[in-house]
């Protein structure tokens, strides 16, 4: 079976979950068969694997401001091809990245003092991790909260898009 969904493109987060095995376990097998990264899944969703993933409320919100403005863009990219990070979306035509986060699970610091248990100690570790692995190839990456597109969508957009100028770059 995992072999089967690799052939599909799957990613190892969502064959584990279809077939009820852990990451490590799944990336075991593949490894044992010589499977690699790149059969997996490399870049960004396309309309064939888009189904494999489901967007958030919050994701589908600044997809569809960027959709409104006409803002070229790719979403749940991969930088590298090989990279274990994703990103939300890139702005095409500039260096900037676009990370999401819901609130309770990447600990807003608005909202939560400290983590508040261990998942979130692991989502800040990651997120830092992610955002350095961002800035060491070129990237800005520009976080929006959930708590912030609930109160304060426009102020948000409006910044999203002085950002995004200042982050163009000469093709």
């Amino acid at each position: 079976e995992v072999v089967r969904l690799t052939k599909l493109k799957y990613r190892y987060k969502r064959i584990a979950s279809l077939i009820g095995l852990g990451i490590k376990t799944v990336r075991l097998i593949l490894t044992a068969l010589n499977k690699k990264d790149p059969e997996i899944q490399i870049h960004s969703y396309d309309e064939t694997s888009w189904s494999e993933r489901k967007e958030s409320g919050p994701e589908r919100l600044v997809r569809e401001y960027l959709e409104s403005k006409k803002i070229e863009h790719r979403q749940e990219v991969q930088i590298e091809p090989g990279s274990k990070w994703f990103f939300d979306f890139q702005v095409i035509g500039t260096n900037l990245l676009i990370e999401v986060q819901g609130d309770y699970w990447h600990c807003n610091p608005a909202l939560y003092k400290t983590p508040i248990n261990e998942y979130q100690k692991w989502a800040q570790r990651r997120d830092f991790a992610k955002k350095d692995y961002a800035k060491k190839i070129g990237y800005n990456v520009f976080p929006i909260w959930e708590n912030d597109l609930n109160n304060n969508k426009d102020e948000v957009f409006s910044k999203l898009e002085r950002i995004i100028t200042k982050c163009k770059v000469e093709q």
